[in-house]
């Protein structure tokens, strides 16, 4: 005979199929508001069916085909044969025959056990796309291995009936679970769009960034410590203000007419960012160019103010130092 893979046996199929479902579920879940918003019930659930949707096993038995090769045959289970030491292979010269079918369906259903089944599972090595059923045999008993090759595919057929009832159960059931989940995400966005509402304040909705405008600065020094400053079409900021919350009200005038000016402009209000005092470096790596609001309360916050326009020596970014009091 040949290699022996028992097919069928890993897993129990109905609580694959259920984590299964339970993962689709979970994918509308997940779907972004926008595109449950954009789209149609049904484009969404098209989408997300023909994603979990399980296709079952189908033998394409008419496009079987055969082959043989030399190999030596142990034939010490044989009865009909004197052997005087069983325990040991006994080779004799020999065929080795390969019975090859190609499938369709999800490979993983071979190793799933269906709901309903017998005590005598199958066996055959399963490619990709085929399985292969093969058998070592004497030379003179190659015409043997049609008789069990029949009887291995009747037994895949009568299996691959069972798992088909489990897997077009699934199947049925995909689509209603999948409207559901989606009318109830669609009903948790729309009765959380009311809540906001009903609070009594505008509704902050996401706007793109503002047209690039060229800001005149003092060109960088070429030379830094690791390497050149990122070019300015590569920065997220024209200008970015530090300033003391003593001075917010200034600066937040200052900051509003450079935003209504087209400039791109860091400043922790717009951004709705915290900076607890300090100055972020990632912020200046950002930016063009920097204004500091030099004031008093902001000189007990920063080592060594100085005035005027100078180049950051660690960034490598303009920086322009305004004394606002």
């Amino acid at each position: 005979m040949g290699r022996k893979e028992l097919l069928f046996k890993n897993y129990e199929l109905r609580a694959v199929l259920e984590g299964h479902r339970k993962e689709a579920e979970g994918a509308v879940v997940e779907l972004p508001a926008t595109e449950v918003a954009a789209e149609t019930e049904e484009s969404v659930l098209d989408r997300l069916e023909e994603e979990y949707r399980v296709v079952p096993l189908e033998l394409l038995e008419d496009k079987a085909t055969v082959e043989q090769e030399e190999a030596q045959a142990d034939v010490s289970g044989d009865p009909l044969r004197f052997i005087r030491d069983r325990s040991q292979p006994f080779y004799v010269p020999g065929q080795r025959v390969r019975y090859y079918v190609p499938y369709r369906g999800d490979q993983e259903l071979w190793r799933c056990r269906p709901s309903r089944y017998t005590l005598n599972p199958p066996s055959a090595d399963v490619a990709k796309d085929e399985i292969v059923f093969e058998f070592t045999v004497p030379s003179a008993d190659i015409a043997q291995t049609r008789g069990w090759f029949d009887t291995a595919i009747a037994s895949v057929r009568q299996w691959i009936s069972f798992s088909k009832q489990d897997v077009e159960m699934h199947n049925q059931q995909l689509r209603p679970i999948l409207r559901d989940a989606l009318r109830r995400r669609r009903n948790l966005l729309a009765t959380a769009a009311k809540e906001v509402e009903a609070l009594g304040l505008p509704v902050r909705r996401k706007v793109g960034p503002a047209p690039e405008i060229p800001m005149p600065v003092a060109a960088p020094s070429a030379r830094t410590a690791r390497g050149r400053m990122p070019p300015p079409e590569t920065q997220e900021y024209d200008v970015a203000l530090s300033f003391a919350g003593e001075d917010r009200e200034y600066v937040e005038q200052v900051a509003t007419l450079l935003l209504n000016a087209g400039i791109r402009v860091f400043y922790d209000k717009f951004e709705t960012v915290k900076l607890w005092g300090e100055i972020s470096p990632t912020i200046w790596e950002r930016s063009t160019a920097s204004i500091r609001g030099l004031s008093c309360s902001l000189c007990r916050k920063i080592i060594r103010p100085r005035l005027g326009l100078r180049t950051n020596v660690r960034t490598r970014k303009p920086e322009l130092s305004v004394k606002t009091g």
